[in-house]
């Protein structure tokens, strides 16, 4: 049963990934998907057309999630084709992710430089 969820929610991503425009370099490809996975793709694309309104680009993740959180806001969800949104949430959501993979690969460089620490010294034979 499990495998089939975990099965299920990889695709459904590999789905927002091939939503996401392919001039979007990684790994903001990824956040943006991501992003879409808990937010649906239409609400990230409101923010996107905000984002661009704002003289931010709406390519790089960095300025589309200080605009995610006014999908929140009356004043700006009013204008969009998708309405209201949770923005705070993808946001979080993202930044959780990242800061996960962030413990996981010093996790696994720590754990390969004490693996070489505790190997025993290669000592050379003379022939």
């Amino acid at each position: 049963m499990l495998k089939k969820v975990f099965s299920g929610g990889a695709r459904y991503l590999k789905q927002r990934l091939k939503k996401i425009p392919q001039r979007i370099p990684e790994p903001d490809r990824t956040w943006f998907a991501l992003a879409s996975y808990n937010i649906g793709f239409g609400h990230l694309e409101d923010a996107r057309i905000i984002t661009q309104k704002l003289g931010k680009d709406p390519d790089k993740w960095v300025d589309v999630k200080q605009i995610l959180p006014l999908l929140t806001k009356k004043k700006w969800y009013s204008k969009t084709k998708h309405g209201y949104a949770r923005g705070k949430e993808p946001v979080i959501y993202v930044d959780n992710i990242r800061a996960y993979i962030d413990l996981l690969l010093w996790y696994t460089n720590h754990k390969e430089i004490e693996e070489i620490t505790a190997m025993p010294p290669i000592t050379l034979q003379a022939h």
